[in-house]
């Protein structure tokens, strides 16, 4: 059997990471030591030969400030949402200005992705991309506007209210981290091809990705099901089913089932990698 290679992402503090992007031209200060500059050095080239043909392309970049709020306030969400019944999901995803990319009707689907457009206009004095502001007028039926309907409807709304507002948040701080590395390899090559080919795009893609563990997909079965959906019907519109009491009985239900179904949640659940995200440029 042939033995499988392990890639080794680079690792690069967020400090660094800003030093050698920014305008100032950090190795030419008389203040840096020549320690100092050997190991910006070191970091140039580990970046460069990472991202060179014949590196992996993996950079992990710690120390991002605000990122750890962010991931706690965003990633569970994106388990909640794939549970979630169609059309709240639907209608939530539409309010916060999110798609997909996957078909989230396909009960048989492994991974649950939402995406948002993120637009910028660029500003050629600065080297920071300016980003649209999404004006309130543009969001439809806020938490305020969801009082007169059923309590689910507005506890829902009071849980996802800032899906859009941390997905938004989350992906300009990954593409600007991105634009920091292309100012990079720039700098490395001669000229500013990389990073300004990135900014005239003039929009990047936000994703959000869940990929599902043994439970989660028995839950989103056990869903269709109740809702009176199948593999027939799959062209079809969820139709709403219950309460959330009734919805969160039934899963627990499931979950103490007997039978095969019940040692597969228990031998895999613990073992899943339950949350996953990415954003691209």
């Amino acid at each position: 059997m042939e033995e499988r290679e392990i890639l080794e992402p680079f690792e690069l503090h967020y400090s660094d990471l800003i030093s050698l992007s920014s305008g100032v031209n950090t190795l030419s200060s008389p203040s840096v030591s020549r320690d100092e500059i050997e190991r910006l050095d070191a970091i140039t080239s580990g970046i460069m030969e990472n991202l060179g043909p014949t590196g992996p392309g993996l950079i992990v970049v710690t120390g991002v400030p605000d990122s750890l709020n962010l991931r706690k306030s965003l990633l569970p969400l994106a388990r909640d949402l794939a549970l979630l019944n169609n059309e709240d999901r639907k209608r939530i995803l539409q309010e916060h200005r999110l798609g997909s990319d996957v078909p989230l009707k396909n009960l048989d689907r492994c991974v649950s992705s939402f995406a948002m457009q993120l637009k910028y206009q660029h500003n050629p004095y600065s080297s920071t991309p300016k980003w649209e502001n999404l004006k309130h007028d543009d969001i439809h039926d806020t938490v305020e506007e969801c009082l007169a309907v059923d309590k689910l409807r507005v506890s829902l709304d009071d849980k996802f209210k800032n899906l859009g507002s941390s997905f938004r948040e989350l992906g300009i701080c990954m593409t600007n981290l991105g634009l920091s590395l292309a100012r990079i390899c720039d700098r490395a090559i001669g000229g500013q091809e990389l990073e300004q080919s990135l900014i005239e795009s003039h929009a990047v893609k936000a994703r959000l990705i869940h990929y599902h563990s043994a439970l989660d997909t028995l839950l989103i079965k056990q869903s269709g099901r109740q809702n009176g959906y199948t593999k027939e019907h799959s062209n079809h519109r969820f139709q709403h089913y219950g309460s959330a009491a009734e919805e969160h009985s039934s899963r627990n239900n499931l979950i103490h089932e007997g039978g095969d179904e019940r040692q597969l949640c228990e031998k895999h659940f613990e073992l899943w990698q339950q949350w996953h995200y990415d954003y691209d440029i």
